[in-house]
């Protein structure tokens, strides 16, 4: 790259920052990996998008996709390669790129899709005459095979051959991939020996190798060690690849990008999860289930210091988004505003490249230890339900007084559905307009599915009224939990372990504790909600209008016992981190709210869904609510739909004044909701939306 560039060779400076991040993403570094791409995409811009060199580029940021978890993201690369490839004369990147398209399927649990690309490429590669390249084809058939369970016992030879052909081309890693395939068939098909011949050779490589391929051998060493009948030992191996998968996690510095890359353990967790329930012990589930829910509690410490191209970035987005607002109501929108959602796009890809480049601390938490006597004491007199989902069934551990039970509710695609038709009646509702007979229809579907959500996943684990502490799975985490049983005290945490250290670090409150309270622009009513607060607390500092300026709420917020933010808020599907509550000067993003550095005790967020959250693989959440319990606000008050502002102001200033009174925050919640009934049922519906997150 340096001659080059002394010889004012671009083409070639390009060439070489796109092999460099070829090569850093097969050393397993993501961040610098990505970084080499930004720049090889930027320099082959600069020469008019060279044709063939793109789509590769294409191609191999699809990999490095793929490898972080990013699936959605991968498949688009990819196709868009194969896309361009297939209207050039490039067979051989053509081929690669169908390959590839295979291994994305698989991720996407799209098996016959998978096994159709990797047929088709595995042909084009022996007409090609490229031997090592149909063997890699042939190993992603197989899997896919597998994934398909159309192998039997047979298959394990094809496997360990293939294996073995692998290894001698040099293909290594993807050697003691299909070693490890082999054990897996071997043992699907009843043959024990020949299982464990081939997980033995599979776990020899559990110590060196990328992260993915040291986690592949600790989970062949665990299959092994069940195989061996040495249980104690394989729940060593399954918490070995844990540790392996977090300190991968710990090297990112963006929170997808850790929230992501915890797909490559669950495997390790599914199989730590079947050999519990094996066992019948429902002490042993809760334990499994937890601990890998536990190790993003403990990863999400690992936040990067203060970025200041990322900050001038989010500040450069907040001026051309207020910029926007306002060539829109000067009506000058058609002629301004396509520009600058061009650059809006432009400055939001910026950030993610950039954020994705950072670097983790390396630091993580220490585990709480998942005792029986920690987790009974840690609950008081609450009911913990820690439900998880388990072969398409949504399933639920409980413990009260020291008492376990485990239970197997219903399927996981009804309580999605129910979910569903749910938000959809309250959606319906916030609205509140429409004939009457549509929003009678909206009420009957709401009563339905609240009492349908309730007789499968809180009265078969309840006696009587106690507080509930859950953890959900799935869907269930966009349900408006105290909506399901009035009265009830529910408090909502990601994992068991961030619920505990939630626990751990509450404080009763009290009129004399750091309040910082935010009014956000275009909200009727958010200022007067507000003033109403800032009655409640004597050291207080109030932001609206003007002086809701995104910097200045950031330095409020910090080191604050309590905030309370009402502002217009949007969560965006396509990229949770880009979620934001919007102020004065522009929106306030997932991005922003992580350079906070020294988080609130408790943290209510009164309008819009601000609660939604999007869930990726193995019950990872990305979206405000999540990022601001990962950053360590104790206690999070927000809701799971769209709030109108005269609906809740009341509500609010209940809650502050239990809070004050020295309520925890769910009781506090539950007993605004409950006094505040006056018996309109619309308000009680969307009231009862507002879900108390952590202590």
């Amino acid at each position: 790259m340096r001659i080059a560039r002394e010889l004012d060779q671009h083409l070639i400076v390009a060439g070489c920052a796109h092999n460099l991040g070829f090569l850093e993403g097969r050393r397993g570094d993501l961040p610098a990996a990505l970084g080499w791409f930004d720049r090889a995409e930027e320099a082959y811009n600069a020469l008019g998008r060279p044709p063939g060199m793109v789509e590769v580029l294409q191609a191999n940021r699809a990999e490095l996709m793929l490898a972080a978890g990013l699936v959605s993201e991968a498949e688009k690369a990819v196709m868009a390669a194969i896309s361009g490839l297939e209207k050039s004369d490039n067979k051989t990147d053509l081929t690669e790129a169908r390959l590839l398209a295979a291994e994305v399927a698989l991720a996407n649990h799209h098996s016959e899709a998978a096994l159709e690309a990797a047929t088709t490429a595995s042909r084009e590669f022996l007409e090609q005459d490229r031997y090592a390249w149909h063997l890699l084809a042939e190993y992603g058939g197989l899997r896919a095979r597998f994934a398909l369970d159309t192998v039997g016992k047979t298959t394990a030879d094809e496997a360990i051959g293939l294996a073995q052909e692998l290894f001698t081309t040099g293909l290594s890693s993807e050697a003691i991939h299909c070693t490890l395939l082999a054990g897996r068939i071997a043992l699907r098909a009843g043959d024990v020996e020949t299982a464990r011949l081939h997980l033995q050779a599979a776990a020899s490589a559990r110590r060196r190798g990328s992260a993915m391929t040291r986690a592949q051998a600790w989970h062949a060493e665990a299959l092994l060690r069940e195989a061996e009948g040495n249980m104690s030992g394989s729940a060593r191996a399954i918490d070995a690849g844990f540790r392996v998968i977090r300190d991968h996690r710990l090297t990112l510095g963006a929170s997808e990008l850790r929230s992501h890359a915890a797909a490559h353990g669950l495997d390790l967790a599914l199989l730590a999860v079947t050999r519990a329930l094996a066992s019948g012990s429902p002490w042993r589930v809760l334990k499994a289930v937890e601990s890998w829910r536990s190790e993003s509690t403990r990863v999400a410490a690992a936040r990067p210091p203060t970025d200041p191209e990322l900050s001038h970035l989010l500040a450069e987005l907040r001026r051309v988004k207020a910029e926007i607002r306002d060539v829109a109501v000067a009506g000058q929108a058609r002629q301004s505003t396509p520009r600058m959602l061009a650059a809006v796009t432009r400055i939001e890809s910026e950030i993610r490249a950039v954020s994705r480049r950072l670097r983790g601390s390396g630091m993580h938490l220490a585990p709480l230890g998942l005792t029986r006597e920690r987790v009974v004491a840690g609950m008081g007199d609450r009911r913990l339900i820690s439900y998880f989902t388990f072969g398409g069934e949504i399933h639920a551990v409980s413990i009260l007084d020291g008492n376990i039970t485990m239970k197997r509710l219903v399927p996981a695609n009804w309580v999605r559905n129910e979910v569903a038709s749910l938000l959809f009646s309250l959606n319906r509702l916030t609205v509140g307009r429409g004939a009457v007979r549509s929003v009678q229809a909206a009420f009957s579907s709401m009563d339905a599915s609240l009492l349908a959500l309730r007789r499968a996943l809180i009265d078969p684990l309840t006696t009587g009224d106690e507080g509930l502490a859950v953890v959900p799975t799935g869907a269930m985490h966009r349900l408006p939990w105290p909506a399901l049983d009035h009265g009830r005290v529910v408090s909502v945490a990601p994992s068991l372990e961030a619920g505990m250290a939630a626990f751990s670090k509450r404080f009763a409150l009290d009129e004399d504790v750091a309040a910082s309270l935010v009014a956000g622009p275009g909200l009727p009513g958010a200022t007067d909600e507000v003033s109403r607060i800032s009655r409640i607390y004597k050291n207080r500092r109030r932001r609206t209008g003007r002086r809701a300026e995104t910097r200045r709420v950031l330095d409020d917020i910090e080191g604050a016992a309590v905030v309370h933010i009402a502002a217009h808020g949007n969560f965006r599907y396509d990229n949770p981190s880009f979620s934001s509550l919007e102020m004065y000067d522009g929106p306030l993003t997932v991005y922003d709210f992580e350079q906070i550095q020294t988080p609130p005790s408790v943290m209510v967020l009164s309008s819009c869904d601000s609660a939604v959250t999007k869930v990726v693989a193995g019950d990872e959440l990305l979206g405000l609510s999540s990022a601001l319990i990962s950053l360590g606000v104790s206690s999070l008050v927000a809701p799971v739909v769209p709030i109108v502002d005269d609906i809740s102001a009341d509500l609010m200033v209940a809650l502050h004044q239990n809070l004050v009174s020295g309520d925890s925050t769910p009781d506090a919640l539950a007993k605004a909701l409950s006094d505040g009934d006056d018996g309109d049922v619309t308000r009680r519906a969307l009231c009862s939306s507002f879900v108390a997150f952590g202590a």
